[in-house]
C-alpha cells in the first residue's frame, strides 16, 4: 500500500502593499517629510475649527440687533445743531450735538435712536449704559430715518464712568423689523459749556448693542 501524499500548504498570494502604505513607509524614511505632513495635518485642523467655530457665532452668538443710526430727533427745534468736533477741540472728531448758546441756555439734546433687528425674535431693549470717557466745558441735524414712538429721558451727571438707566416701559423692536425711540439727555450738574464724550451702550433680550463716541454739549443754569 503506497503511502499517502501530504498536501501542501496553501501559500496565499502576497498582497500588493495599497499606495496609502507604500507612502507611509517612504515618508517614515524622511523626518522632513514627516514633520511637514504632521503640520499640515494640524493647521488644516485648526482651520476647520475656527470656521466652525465662526459658524457658530454667526449663528448662535451674534447679536441680531444693530444700531441704523443715530441723530438729533425729527422733533427737534432749529436751537439744536450737529457739529464735527469734540469737547477738547483735540484727537479724534466726533459728532458733537448741542443747542445754539445763543438762542437758548437751558435746553435739554434729544437723539433719535434707530434700530434694527434682523432676527424672527423680539428685541426687548430694557436698559442704556452711559460710558463717559471725557467730560470738560465749552467755550461758549438730522432727522432719524424712522419716526421715535417713546422718549425716555435721562439725568446726565457731569463725571467720567459708566451711568446706567433703565428704560422703563421697555422698549420692543419686532422680529425682522425696526424701531426708534428718542433719549432726551438733561445735564444733572449745574454748569455753563458742560460737555460729555460718550457712547451709549443699549441692553437688550438678544445681547448687547453700542453707539460710535459722541459728543454733547449742554448748560444747566439757575435763573
Amino acid at each position: 500500500m503506497s503511502p499517502r501524499k501530504r498536501a501542501l500548504p496553501v501559500v496565499p498570494p502576497k498582497e500588493v502593499d495599497p499606495l496609502a502604505d507604500r507612502w507611509l513607509k517612504r515618508v517614515k524614511n524622511y523626518p522632513l517629510i514627516a514633520a511637514l505632513t504632521v503640520l499640515g495635518t494640524v493647521v488644516a485642523a485648526v482651520i476647520a475649527f475656527w470656521q466652525m467655530a465662526a459658524d457658530f457665532y454667526e449663528r448662535w452668538v451674534q447679536v441680531p440687533v444693530s444700531l441704523a443710526a443715530f441723530n438729533l430727533s425729527s422733533t427737534s427745534d432749529m436751537y439744536f445743531q450737529e457739529r464735527p468736533f469734540n469737547c477738547k477741540l483735540e484727537g479724534v472728531t466726533v459728532r458733537t450735538f448741542m443747542p445754539d448758546p445763543h438762542k437758548e441756555e437751558n435746553h435739554a439734546v434729544s437723539l433719535d435712536f434707530v434700530f434694527t433687528n434682523n432676527s424672527k425674535s423680539d428685541a426687548v431693549i430694557n436698559a442704556v449704559d452711559l460710558d463717559v470717557t471725557e467730560v470738560g466745558q465749552f467755550a461758549g441735524g438730522r432727522p432719524g430715518i424712522v419716526v421715535p414712538n417713546h422718549i425716555y429721558v435721562v439725568n446726565l451727571k457731569h463725571q467720567v464712568g459708566i451711568q446706567s438707566f433703565a428704560l422703563t416701559p421697555v422698549y420692543r423692536v419686532p422680529g425682522n423689523d425696526t424701531g426708534s425711540f428718542a433719549v432726551v439727555f438733561k445735564p444733572a450738574s449745574e454748569g455753563m459749556g458742560l460737555c460729555w464724550m460718550m457712547k451709549a451702550i443699549f441692553h437688550t433680550s438678544l445681547g448687547n448693542v453700542s453707539s460710535e463716541t459722541f459728543s454733547v454739549i449742554m448748560s444747566n443754569v439757575e435763573g
